[in-house]
């Protein structure tokens, strides 16, 4: 028995077929139809999605019963889609492309204003009547959007030219718009540099305000990209001393993080006054620091600050664990004076293997660190602790090497050699470097004797600089500052230093005039010097035997009738050669009157000795 149902929705199928056929054929009777449909009336389901039901009326039909026409239904469609530019995208012009995409972004008219004032007013050839009308026009648009501006990466250009421009009145403007902000600013890819202008060009009050918005946020924006750049321009260059100690301060704990304010005080006074946080802030230093090693901040000053003070309190295992973590990027810190400090103390404090990692790190940025006047210090701390010198000879001291023609240019390039060749001598290593590198004597990892240390690199450099001096001796006689490296390499080099002394004697022996070398202010005291450093070679070779050799007879009067000249020739009374002094008295005993008529500083000096001699 069939169910109702079925036979329901068979005669429904049954009829509507016969409709659709002109109500005279059934949908049985023709073949090609029947075969291509289901029979949905012994199944029991309904016709899928797919299958045209003929049950279903066209809707689209009109009252008159007709279907609506294709045109009709076009029209409908168009209506209801908006319609395609002239032009699609890939056809337009960089330009126009460009404008639509403004065109569908927020104040986009405002925009697009702003830059165009922003264009005439960035030109040099601006007026000064001009400039202010175009600022003014400018301020109207900013007004009340500056915030949203701010973070467009063209609109900003346009805030920053209104700041560098504008008047005392218009910058107050934008900082008052501004402020309150400054954390989400300097965090902007583009805002940032905004801020940076107001740094530069606004009162300090307002500079302070911007430190003192930093406050609890220090550590986040550390480790932020484009915050960074923005912290480390305003602790370096627009922070005292008690808003630098401020951001330190929060690498401390997290309650220096909380509490600002005037008390703020350094990590020294802390501790001075309750020595028992000391594990703790050193501990919470760590913490902070270690994630950073091997990151950008690295490279801050903030960070180095925060380093310092923990090499400064730490000891034992954590002291040790840190080195290891930032011995690789010491490289990159030595250009400030905390960073040259921490990269000391990692050398004085780490491991034979921490300091050829260190070691390792410095090639090809030896010559740089050397001209730094920082980081030549952390290049005097290596020469005293490490003991590995044949390593710190192929990997440091070839750089030297290569470059002491730069260096011995350089003021604190010289050092370096001079260090090299005499250690902490007084004339050149200056009692506050001295007293710091003295933290690093007898450190418990280096073993060789210090003396033995220093005459092994002293070896290494003599060649290179016995060679340079040779071929460059007058120019460096004349030199001020590189006579006294060039006297330093003949009293200390190893090897022998003929080459430079008969160099320097082929000047001495020319005609006597206001060009030659011993009229020159700094040449003269060279030369006066070389023939004194004869006391200190016994054996020779003496630059008072080879100057006399070459000199004429009678050269020692006409020189002492100048001044520089009378000081030179008394240098070879002086010079501890028997031989030299003699000839130089047998000259100038019997004018010993003329010259006290001179009466000059020299000829004073050199009478003096006559005397005394002849006494």
């Amino acid at each position: 028995m069939a169910k109702p149902g079925a036979s329901k929705q068979g005669k429904k199928h049954s009829k509507a077929s016969g409709k659709k056929d002109g109500g005279k054929k059934d949908a049985s009777k023709s073949p090609r139809k029947s075969a291509g449909k289901k029979d949905f009336s012994k199944s029991g389901k309904k016709p899928s999605k797919h299958t045209k039901s003929p049950a279903k009326k066209d809707s689209s039909k009109s009252a008159a019963g007709k279907k609506p026409l294709k045109d009709d239904k076009a029209a409908s469609k168009a209506a209801a889609v908006p319609a395609e530019p002239a032009k699609k995208m890939h056809e337009l012009s960089r330009k126009e492309r460009r404008d639509v995409r403004r065109s569908d972004k927020d104040h986009s008219d405002l925009r697009t204003s702003a830059i165009k004032l922003w264009e005439k007013l960035r030109r040099h050839d601006l007026t000064d009547e001009t400039r202010p009308r175009i600022l003014a026009e400018l301020g109207q648009l900013l007004k009340g959007n500056m915030l949203k501006l701010i973070m467009k990466h063209d609109t900003a250009r346009v805030v920053e030219s209104y700041l560098k421009f504008g008047s005392k009145d218009e910058r107050d403007v934008v900082f008052k718009e501004l402020n309150g902000h400054w954390v989400k600013l300097v965090q902007s890819k583009y805002a940032k540099f905004a801020v940076k202008r107001i740094f530069k060009y606004g009162t300090r009050q307002q500079c302070s305000a911007i430190v003192k918005s930093f406050f609890g946020y220090t550590r986040h924006l550390i480790k932020s990209k484009e915050a960074a750049s923005v912290l480390e321009t305003a602790y370096v260059m627009h922070s005292n001393a008690a808003e630098r100690a401020a951001l330190v301060s929060e690498f401390y704990g997290p309650q220096y993080s909380l509490t600002k304010g005037a008390e703020t005080r350094p990590l020294s006074k802390v501790l001075e006054e309750d020595p028992s946080k000391r594990q703790s802030i050193v501990q919470h230093l760590k913490d902070s620091l270690v994630p950073l090693a091997e990151k950008q901040p690295m490279q801050h000053s903030l960070v180095h600050k925060a380093l310092l003070d923990f090499f400064t309190y730490a000891t034992g295992e954590m002291r040790t664990e840190m080195i290891e973590a930032v011995r690789e990027s010491l490289v990159h810190i030595v250009h400030t004076k905390e960073g040259a400090q921490v990269t000391m103390h990692c050398l004085w404090h780490g491991t034979a293997k921490d300091r050829k990692v260190i070691v390792k790190t410095f090639k090809s940025f030896v010559k740089k660190i050397s001209m730094e006047e920082y980081g030549h210090g952390v290049m005097l701390a290596l020469f005293d602790t490490v003991d590995d010198t044949t390593l710190v000879s192929k990997a440091l001291i070839s750089e030297i090497a290569e470059g002491l023609e730069d260096l011995a240019g350089d003021r604190f390039g010289r050092k370096v050699l001079h260090y090299l060749l005499e250690s902490r001598g007084r004339s050149q290593c200056h009692p506050t470097m001295t007293e710091l590198l003295r933290h690093g004597d007898g450190n418990p990892n280096s073993k060789k004797p210090a003396e033995l240390r220093c005459k092994e690199l002293r070896a290494t450099i003599s060649a290179s600089l016995l060679q340079h001096c040779a071929a460059n001796a007058v120019e460096m006689a004349r030199n001020k500052p590189q006579s006294q490296l060039l006297l330093a390499t003949t009293d200390h080099i190893i090897g022998d230093v003929r080459p430079i002394l008969d160099t320097m004697a082929t000047a001495v022996v020319e005609e006597y005039n206001e060009e030659h070398i011993c009229a020159d202010e700094s040449g003269h005291f060279c030369v006066k010097k070389l023939v004194l450093q004869d006391k200190n070679r016994p054996d020779g070779p003496h630059f008072s035997q080879i100057l006399l050799e070459q000199l004429p007879k009678g050269f020692a009067f006409h020189w002492s009738q100048t001044n520089r000249g009378a000081f030179v020739v008394s240098s070879f009374l002086e010079c501890g050669v028997d031989s030299s002094s003699k000839r130089i008295r047998s000259e100038l005993s019997s004018r010993l009157a003329e010259l006290r008529r001179l009466q000059t500083p020299g000829t004073t000096v050199l009478c003096k000795l006559l005397e005394k001699d002849a006494g």
